[in-house]
């Protein structure tokens, strides 16, 4: 049975489960996370087979997404992370625009993140 490592895509939450199957490792995903999608948390390459989950290293990462989410690379989802913690604050909601920018929504107000790449 792998041991394998499970996160949020926030990337804040983690947990390590142990699945036989694409069915217990989506199960699991489902209880730990509340998603239904698997992806690889490097670079997003869908996860959807039986041998690809028993050939992962035992470091890999899995992603767990839910339904409205989608992978991003690590420098996007720690921007929003960072700036989540700093304002420590509990009642904000992280969601991805469909431009790719990151959007923090909080008591009503709006903070729109660029890519790093755009000019303002």
């Amino acid at each position: 049975m792998p041991l394998l490592k499970i996160c949020s895509a926030c990337r804040t939450l983690r947990y390590s489960i142990v699945a036989e199957s694409m069915v217990d490792l989506k199960k699991k995903g489902k209880e730990k996370l509340n998603g239904d999608s698997i992806v690889l948390e490097e670079d997003g390459s869908v996860v959807d087979e039986d041998d690809v989950v028993k050939a992962l290293d035992k470091n890999t990462v899995l992603m767990v997404l839910k339904e409205d989410e989608s992978w991003a690379p690590i420098s996007q989802a720690s921007v929003s992370q960072n700036m989540e913690e700093k304002k420590g604050r509990r009642n904000t909601e992280r969601t991805s625009t469909t431009d790719g920018c990151m959007r923090l929504d909080n008591f009503g107000g709006t903070l729109k993140l660029r890519k790093p790449t755009e000019e303002v």
